[in-house]
């Protein structure tokens, strides 16, 4: 059976009608909702669950994440998350992963600098996600997705496998993906 949607606080049954699931908590023979969502109640179990209406997204394995490039190593990216790939929801916080330099590109990556710069935005694959949050880019539809000249900080457009900037008629090279400048992430539009 599911009820309408109830807030954290408000009382959904007793201890003796139900036992807590997810999303419940107990006090004093009561069970609450401790989040936001729709009541669940599995007449079977005698079990009281909330099915949230919009749950924070998890990285996990094989997910696929939006970022933008935080810091260069010679041997890694440090990338600030900031979206999981189809939620519409953002990421509350600070979530910093890194791209190793072998996780760049199929061909060999000598240095880190070559392939990404400093504010780019990358889509990535995550290899793990704890204790560490490791990313890679090397398949095809994941790397840079846009990227900025890096004298004069105007959008750069594809011309082949390079990027090409038309204020200052520069030529960089970037790791990028095979569907450069068409999309655009749901949290950069709102910027």
């Amino acid at each position: 059976m599911y009820k309408s949607v109830v807030i954290p606080g408000e009382e959904i049954g007793t201890a003796e009608e139900f036992i807590c699931g997810y999303g419940t908590f107990e006090r004093d023979g009561k069970i609450f909702a401790s989040i936001v969502g729709v009541l669940k109640i599995d007449e079977n179990e005698r079990r009281a669950d909330i099915i949230p209406i919009n749950p924070p997204p998890i990285i996990r394995r094989n997910s696929t994440v939006y970022g933008v490039i935080e810091d260069i190593k010679p041997a890694m990216a440090i990338v600030d998350v900031v979206s999981v790939d189809n939620k519409l929801r953002e990421i509350a916080g600070t979530t910093q992963g890194t791209i190793h330099v072998s996780k760049i590109s199929q061909k060999y990556v000598e240095n880190v600098g070559a392939m990404l710069r400093i504010g780019d935005i990358v889509r990535a694959g995550v290899l793990q996600s704890s204790p560490t949050l490791q990313l890679y880019i090397s398949a095809e539809h994941l790397g840079v997705i846009k990227a900025y000249c890096i004298k004069c900080r105007k959008p750069l457009i594809r011309r082949g496998e390079t990027l090409y900037c038309e204020n200052c008629d520069r030529v960089e090279t970037r790791k990028i993906a095979n569907d450069y400048g068409q999309i655009i992430p749901e949290w950069e539009k709102k910027a």
